[in-house]
């Protein structure tokens, strides 16, 4: 049965060029058996009319918190029905000014101030569309910020050609992603699951300022845990130092910050014993300092700084996974640019892991990446593709290989 069967959806369009998308998703989610209501900003009609909505939806499109003329019963209040009834509330596109609206619980127009008469079981979606330099603008990202946190779930936007002919993050995701994420959260598959996911670099001091670290930006494992979170696992997230924009909006899970390999390990044993699924995605320095000074050394002293292994994370977290009544699946990932397949099928092997998910350097910072799943039995080379899709396709395996796909 379709996750959208007898649900209640309140599509409302704000005024954007990604408009010309709503349609899509309007029509999409009544075939799969949703009651769609649409709700549309007054300047959103220049974009499109609400006719097409009212063809696809079978129902009356709102455009003014007025009622009509000859309204009656709850018709009078458009904007309290069908929102106060609503299962889903999907803002699709979502403009910076209709963002800010919602920060500030603004009821200007119809949209806006339906949000505010939504019921508390309502999910509650916004796919953010505009252009880059607005995206980015500090004021935007502490508005989007603002509504993850109060429980709205963002999709997107995507990185990709804009209507400007610039190209950059402030893309609306296409209806088939934006009903595949909205469908995850309504069928929580991973429910009942614990998942730790370790993420980020680690950080070794050499003194009180001079650390050893590398480039990772942690956005594999954000990805991991906000993917995760969606399919209603409890996510225990430990993460080396990244920027605050980097970490996972998981509000019911635990984020766990640490600076070096052993803090991280330390960490990760704790929690342990509780998990179903271990992601190690973190890249942790390989050795550290024998020594730290605990003060700043003149540059005379680092001429030669002595260097001890670090514990093997991964590795101890599996040997340890023996000795568990109930041993979590683990799956790490192998960061490789020479003799990548061979080198990762060592380190599954030496690691004593279920899987291994090999990437390459030019991954650092970026949304996408190339991604070759390497278990004991297959190899399975994903290509080029975004960090979203990996992170599906891994707890697509997980659920696969314990037989709950």
């Amino acid at each position: 049965m379709s996750p959208y069967n007898n649900k209640t959806v309140i599509l409302a369009v704000s005024a954007g060029i990604a408009a010309y998308k709503a349609p899509t998703l309007a029509s999409r989610m009544k075939q799969a058996g949703a009651d769609v209501h649409v709700l549309m900003t007054p300047d959103s009609t220049h974009f499109i009319q609400p006719l097409a909505f009212a063809a696809v939806s079978r129902n009356q499109v709102i455009t003014s918190i007025f009622p009509t003329q000859h309204a009656s019963g709850d018709d009078i209040f458009p904007h309290l029905y069908p929102a106060l009834r609503s299962d889903i509330f999907l803002l699709a596109p979502a403009t910076a000014d209709v963002i800010a609206d919602l920060v500030a619980g603004k009821a200007h127009h119809v949209v806006c101030a339906a949000a505010l008469a939504l019921p508390p079981t309502c999910k509650r979606f916004f796919c953010p569309a505009m252009n880059s330099r607005m995206w980015e603008h500090p004021t935007v990202q502490k508005n989007v910020r603002t509504l993850e946190d109060s429980g709205w779930i963002r999709i997107g936007p995507d990185r990709g050609l804009l209507a400007c002919a610039d190209e950059g993050p402030g893309r609306m995701p296409e209806p088939e992603k934006i009903l595949q994420t909205i469908s995850e959260h309504l069928t929580p598959k991973l429910a009942g699951k614990q998942i730790l996911i370790l993420s980020g670099p680690t950080r070794e001091p050499i003194d009180s300022v001079r650390f050893i670290s590398n480039l990772s930006s942690g956005l594999m494992g954000k990805t991991l845990a906000e993917c995760a979170y969606q399919s209603g696992a409890q996510v225990v997230f430990v993460t080396g130092p990244v920027p605050p924009e980097n970490l996972p909006r998981i509000p019911t899970g635990m984020i766990v910050h640490v600076q070096t390999a052993q803090e991280m390990l330390d960490t990760a044993l704790r929690h342990l014993a509780r998990a179903d699924l271990v992601l190690s995605v973190a890249a942790i320095a390989d050795f550290r300092p024998k020594t730290a000074a605990n003060h700043k050394l003149e540059k005379q002293a680092l001429q030669t700084i002595e260097l001890v292994p670090n514990p093997d994370v991964i590795a101890t977290l599996s040997d340890h996974s023996k000795q568990l009544p109930k041993p979590p699946i683990l799956i790490g990932f192998a960061l490789q640019d020479v003799d990548g397949p061979a080198r990762a099928s060592e380190k599954l092997k030496r690691k004593n892991l279920h899987a291994i998910v090999m990437n390459t350097p030019e991954s650092f910072a970026a949304q996408t990446g190339n991604f070759t799943l390497i278990t004991p039995h297959k190899t399975e080379a994903w290509g080029k593709i975004t960090k979203q899709d990996c992170a599906r396709r891994i707890l697509d395996f997980y659920l696969e290989m314990t037989g709950q796909a």
